[in-house]
């Protein structure tokens, strides 16, 4: 009776293990494709709050995740329980004959049939955690995305408010305006065409060319025209070059070569009419002079 016992937990293991086995590998594969080679004692560590009963009711409370986790656990235990009752179903003769058979008999029939019945089931949850992985594993890569406002939020961490940062432009531009305007009444002459662009321009002798020390569009054209007009500095109409400077300069740059012989001209034309004037006043004063 008792070798018979242990015969019988003998055959019972041969069934058992192999089977015990390859859900253990399931296990593991499982865990492998969906989080990659990352093993961690964490779950392991000794929590406290797990022994709560407020969170573990809080867990346990009714919500769509948990109705859907419910709801799939049932399936398949209904799918399992079929299984097995067709199993029944279709072998229920055999099984009533299961007591007139020898032990070994009766241990190698049954050993065939949950074989059978393992099988079925392990090809239903292949099935079951092919799906679930291709599902998870979108709907992390999906848990990784940002949102529209995560978005937003990283590129005003990284790159700064774009409000703050427009702030900050126009308010670098004005600094940079003021410290034009500080050199418009040194320029020998401002370029316009005639209400909307301005340029200055000065030349230093001995330099490589004129210097642009100041430009602007529209209103800065026209505060522009105002402090040269203040400080009696030359304004000449000459629409194409005006737009052609404004266009190819840079404040604190020299003009560019192709502009070298229009600039000229009308720094000429300027020092001519000074020196006219210098010597018209020269003349008067000394009319003047002659009189008294």
């Amino acid at each position: 009776m008792q070798s018979g016992a242990w015969l019988s937990l003998y055959f019972l293991g041969e069934l058992l293990i192999p089977f015990m086995l390859v859900m253990v590998i399931c296990c593991i594969l499982s865990n492998r494709f969906q989080t990659g080679n990352y093993f961690s004692f964490g779950p392991l560590k000794w929590k406290p709050e797990r022994l709560n009963p407020v969170s573990g009711m809080k867990s346990l409370m009714p919500n769509l995740q948990n109705m859907v986790k419910l709801g799939l656990t049932m399936a398949k235990v209904a799918v399992v329980g079929l299984f097995v009752y067709w199993t029944l179903i279709r072998d229920l003769d055999s099984f009533t004959q299961l007591p007139r058979l020898h032990l070994m008999g009766a241990l190698a029939w049954i050993f065939k049939e949950v074989t059978l019945l393992a099988l079925q089931i392990f090809a239903f949850f292949a099935v079951v955690a092919a799906l679930d992985f291709i599902y998870k594993r979108y709907d992390y890569y999906e848990n990784l995305k940002m949102t529209k406002q995560e978005v937003k939020d990283e590129h005003r961490n990284a790159e700064g408010d774009p409000m703050v940062k427009g702030r900050i432009r126009r308010k670098m531009m004005e600094m940079s305006f003021m410290r034009m305007i500080t050199e418009i009444p040194k320029a020998d002459v401002v370029v316009t065409n005639p209400t909307h662009v301005a340029v200055a321009l000065r030349y230093t002798p001995g330099s490589y060319a004129p210097r642009v020390v100041a430009k602007g569009l529209r209103k800065r054209a026209e505060r522009i025209k105002a402090i040269a007009r203040e400080h009696a500095v030359p304004i000449v109409e000459a629409p194409p070059l005006a737009r052609s400077l404004y266009r190819h300069t840079k404040v604190g740059g020299y003009i560019p070569e192709h502009l070298f012989r229009a600039v000229a001209a009308i720094l000429a034309r300027i020092h001519r009419q000074r020196r006219r004037n210098s010597a018209e006043s020269l003349t008067q004063s000394m009319i003047q002079a002659q009189q008294t």
